[in-house]
Parts: structure tokens; sequence; C-alpha cells
């Protein structure tokens, strides 16, 4: 009885056979990301790892939302954001520890204008539609009614830095992470 000299190279072969296989179908798939759930708390960050959150962890209308470092553990509810279905595809962010909406402040049309919490209204300067960039967790937040995207201003990564509405030009510091917590 004799004893094959590579009894591995079947085995390797099969394998290779497989992954090639799978690397084929991966490659035939669309990257898009899922879409957001509605009803899920999340924490949104940019890609400069700082999270979006209302300042001071104000409950006043017009309070500014800024960008801050992660807060850990995840009780800083400042920091967390309910995604809730408006229709249409639209979405109120509303922060989980005021209860409020993320705003275009004094519904402004400018590129530029402040985001703030304020009171939900429905108004269209307080829905979003969330646009993937990539697999399942960045997204371009696009007003409904300006068509502008929450952006961090020059891509700063300054602590405290109000994040602003401004157009699209597809920069990193218009893409934000979205996390789920709850």
């Amino acid at each position: 009885m004799s004893t094959p000299r590579f009894p591995n190279v079947r085995r390797l072969g099969s394998a290779l056979c497989a992954l090639a296989v799978s690397a084929t179908i991966l490659a035939a798939t669309p990257a898009y990301a899922d879409p957001a759930m509605p009803g899920h708390v999340y924490r949104i960050t940019t890609t400069g790892s700082l999270a979006v959150e209302v300042a001071g962890a104000s409950h006043d209308n017009g309070a500014p939302v800024i960008q801050w470092p992660v807060k850990v553990p995840d009780y800083q509810q400042n920091q967390q954001w309910r995604l809730e279905a408006r229709g249409g595809g639209t979405f109120w962010l509303r922060n989980m520890r005021s209860g409020k909406c993320l705003t275009v402040a004094d519904a402004s049309h400018q590129p530029g204008a402040g985001l703030v919490q304020h009171d939900c209204n429905d108004g269209a300067n307080e829905r979003w539609y969330l646009n993937p960039v990539n697999s399942n967790t960045m997204y371009k937040i696009r007003s409904v009614a300006t068509a502008y995207v929450m952006d961090v201003p020059n891509g700063t990564v300054k602590i405290g830095t109000q994040l602003i509405q401004y157009p699209d030009h597809d920069g990193p510091n218009q893409q934000f992470y979205l996390t789920m917590l709850a």
C-alpha cells in the first residue's frame, strides 16, 4: 500500500475553489448600506470618531448640536438619537435626553446654518433622509428642507464644534457612522 506524496493537495484545491466561488459571489453583490431601522437608538459619530451630541446635555430649544468625544458607558443620552420614521423615507432624529429633534436653526436655507435641537413639530427643517455611503454603518444625513447634508465645518476635529448644513461635496466630513445602541 502506497501513501500519497502530498495528501493535503486535494483538500487545498477544494478550499481554493470554494474561496474563488465565494469571492465571485461577493464581487457581484452591490455594496450598499442596509436602511437604518426606525425605532432604534443610535450613537452618531463623525469620521474623526467624535459623537454628535446636544451641547451641555441641554433641554433648551436652540441648543447647539456639536461634536464631542464618545462617552462610555453608553449612558450619556445627549449622544443618543432615536430614528423615528416620518413617511416618504424621512426621519426625525430625536435626542434621548431632551426628547427634541435635530433641526436646522431658524429653518434656514443658507449653507453653513447651524444644527440645533428643537421641539419636534414635523417641519421640513427637522426631517432627514439617511443616504447610505458604505456597508451598513455610514450615512449622509440630508435635510428634507434644503437637500444640504450634515457637515463638520472644514472637517475639523476640534471638540465642541457646532455641526452645520452644507451642500453635498462627498467629503468625509459629511459622512457619519450610526452605531445601534438599542
